[in-house]
């Protein structure tokens, strides 16, 4: 099931969020309020799992402590940075008491909105449609891009492939294999692997065909 996470180091906070969200929610939505991860590397798996399909995110990530540390060591626009270089069009909402933060406005343009908390809570019931709406065009582009690269793959097994194919089904793969890290998804990557291994022995079973073709084309000639 589609989900919004949200991600603030305040329990307090995030799951006021949700009980807004949730209040919204159409019914084949779910949400998940979660404190931020130990560190920005667990994200990608973690998004995966969830399907996290829209982000609400604070952006002072490190002021609840326990036992004296922080939660965690970076704040909202880290993760923003992180995200992006992953997941480059999933929808990332900023909910913050800091709209004004230096660092994070420089992280506009990679964020959907940057939107006040206190304006939030008087209107999640126009703010929680308009995560929806990204989030089901995020999904459709996603399936869209799977049943691609599914295409692609059918048509090379069948021996049908054009170069384009090729070219189109290296680039999806790229492009998932960058979505889904291999440290998080070893049988995905696995897959991606081995697809490629098996269009570089595509490309030179064709080149190998060409040559012979060649050669015996030159061959024929010589004998007549």
């Amino acid at each position: 099931m589609p989900t919004i996470a949200i991600i603030d180091d305040r329990k307090d906070h995030r799951n006021t969020i949700k009980r807004l969200v949730d209040t919204e929610l159409l019914g084949d939505w779910d949400s998940s309020a979660v404190a931020p991860l130990p560190d920005l590397e667990d994200y990608p798996s973690w998004l995966t799992e969830n399907e996290v399909a829209v982000i609400l995110l604070d952006e002072r990530l490190n002021e609840q402590r326990t036992k004296g540390k922080n939660l965690s060591n970076y704040d909202g626009h880290h993760l923003v940075e992180f995200i992006r270089q992953h997941l480059p069009t999933l929808p990332i909402f900023v909910i913050t008491s800091y709209p004004d933060d230096h660092e994070l406005k420089k992280k506009f343009k990679d964020v959907e909105e940057i939107i006040v908390r206190q304006e939030f809570a008087k209107r999640a019931d126009e703010y929680v449609p308009r995560f929806l709406r990204s989030g089901q065009r995020y999904l459709e582009a996603f399936h869209r891009e799977l049943t691609e690269l599914s295409d692609s793959a059918d048509k090379i097994a069948r021996g049908k492939a054009t170069k384009g194919d090729i070219e189109k089904i290296k680039a999806l793969q790229a492009k998932i294999g960058m979505i889904f890290p291999c440290d998080s998804l070893k049988s995905r990557c696995e897959w991606t692997d081995e697809l490629e291994s098996n269009l570089k022995k595509l490309e030179k079973l064709s080149i190998d065909i060409k040559k012979f073709l060649k050669s015996t084309k030159h061959g024929m000639e010589k004998d007549s």
